[in-house]
């Protein structure tokens, strides 16, 4: 298959190659695969023995990767391959987070459907609510309100994603995370308020209108 060639290292065809071999960074071929949102590589390789939760020098899955990229259809068939759906790499980051970073909803979708963690924590304290907030990534975080997402989660700076939106500007998440419920009185470890970390007047008039 011409497209998974190029996925791998070594010379000669994808059937004599080691689909587990890596290179210098500790990526698979499945790595990339996942990289370039090729499918039907990934398909190929799953079927030839690739280890689907090989990590990286980074100890990103191949999960982590496609979720990144908001390859939805390589994370469908990697979650159907077996594919841990709650890894987390160096930084305590789970494909989750790295989907919301992106503002791949759909990729969110796949991940909560297959068993994702809506509030798993990073190295930080930081859920994936804290980053599709932090991003202003809305449809993330409708999708993640809606699957039970704690909507009070603080970091290990005490904030919440209402501290995170309210800080970025992004008015539209500010409004979605008010309506769920977020407190606007909950302080981070600075003694801020979400609304005493934003300048936004627009951020400031949906407090107004829907915080009492």
């Amino acid at each position: 298959m011409a497209v998974c060639s190029s996925c791998i290292s070594q010379t000669g065809s994808l059937e004599e190659a080691d689909v587990n071999a890596k290179d210098n960074k500790g990526a698979t071929p499945l790595h990339k695969a996942c990289t370039a949102g090729h499918v039907e590589c990934v398909r190929e390789l799953t079927q030839r023995g690739a280890d689907v939760n090989a990590k990286n020098s980074n100890e990103w899955t191949p999960l982590h990767i496609a979720s990144k990229g908001g390859h939805v259809e390589c994370v469908q068939e990697l979650l159907r391959s077996g594919a841990d759906v709650n890894a987390k790499e160096n930084n305590g980051a789970t494909p989750l987070h790295k989907a919301c970073n992106g503002g791949h909803v759909e990729c969110v979708r796949e991940l909560i459907g297959r068993g994702a963690d809506v509030n798993a924590k990073n190295n930080d304290g930081a859920t994936p609510l804290h980053r599709a907030a932090n991003g202003g990534q809305v449809e993330c975080l409708r999708e993640l309100l809606g699957r039970g997402a704690d909507v009070n989660a603080k970091n290990n700076n005490g904030a919440t994603p209402l501290h995170r939106a309210s800080n970025e500007g992004h008015v539209n998440c500010v409004r979605e995370l008010l309506v769920a419920g977020a407190s606007a009185a909950e302080r981070n470890n600075g003694g801020k308020t979400p609304l005493d970390l934003s300048s936004n007047d627009e951020v400031r008039r949906a407090f107004d209108e829907l915080y009492s």
